[in-house]
């Protein structure tokens, strides 16, 4: 089983009884096609980025479940169908984590080379071609070139 956030949003003019509903159900579902609710929570009523089937506010709900792909494509179907329910968005969290986990390997590799690097290369005091500009030779000012002719 996978993980998944269903984030939905109800229009503002929705009666708290019937939101309720709408929770209650989204629980029932995930229940009946076998799957585990462990969070459904009510954001709050929060102002849209953009006009949303003519609504500029909606109340944000978001549910965190265990489930497979098929209580996926089933709650989606009904949330479609639910004319209070404006948009939807159900994300895969293991898909998340595998990133995260990914980067933080990559990431740690990266600090292990670089230490193994430091370790192994001299300070500059002690390279012979490391002098005040670390080996690279600095420009002249008029001045100096001037100066010297």
């Amino acid at each position: 089983m996978s993980k998944y956030e269903l984030v939905y949003l109800v229009a503002p003019d929705t009666p708290e009884e019937r939101q309720a509903d709408i929770a209650e159900r989204l629980k029932s579902y995930i229940q009946q096609l076998n799957g585990t609710l462990e969070s459904l929570d009510l954001w709050e009523k929060r102002r849209l980025a953009y006009e949303i089937k003519k609504f500029q506010e909606a109340f944000y709900y978001v549910a965190r479940f265990e489930g497979d792909g098929k209580l996926v494509d089933e709650l989606e179907r009904r949330l479609r169908v639910a004319d209070e329910v404006i948009r939807f968005i159900t994300i895969r969290k293991d898909d998340e984590i595998k990133i995260m986990e990914k980067r933080q390997r990559y990431y740690k590799s990266r600090r292990e080379g670089l230490e193994k690097r430091k370790k192994k290369s001299p300070p500059p005091a002690e390279r012979p071609d490391a002098g005040h500009h670390g080996g690279r030779a600095r420009a002249k000012t008029e001045n100096e070139v001037s100066s010297h002719e």
